[in-house]
């Protein structure tokens, strides 16, 4: 899968998961009407954070030092 499939994904998942709960939530509580500009922006930035997590995730694997083999504990003897 290339980065920007990922990246497609992962913002679809960050819909379904995050943003559409959250949406759900705010409905069933008759929190009022929905600043349609407002919630945009607030989507907006919970996918840019999402993102960002996971960016750094990714470099900080691929800045990791290869785990060498260790031998199981009872063959070590």
């Amino acid at each position: 899968m290339n980065g920007n499939n990922y990246m497609s994904a992962l913002d679809e998942w960050t819909t379904e998961k995050v943003i559409r709960p959250l949406n759900e939530f705010w409905k069933e509580k008759g929190a009022g009407a929905l600043d349609v500009e407002g919630l945009g922006s607030v989507t907006g930035l919970i996918r840019r954070a999402i993102r960002e997590k996971v960016l750094e995730s990714y470099h900080n694997g691929q800045n990791a030092r290869p785990r060498g083999f260790q031998r199981p504990y009872s063959a070590r003897k």
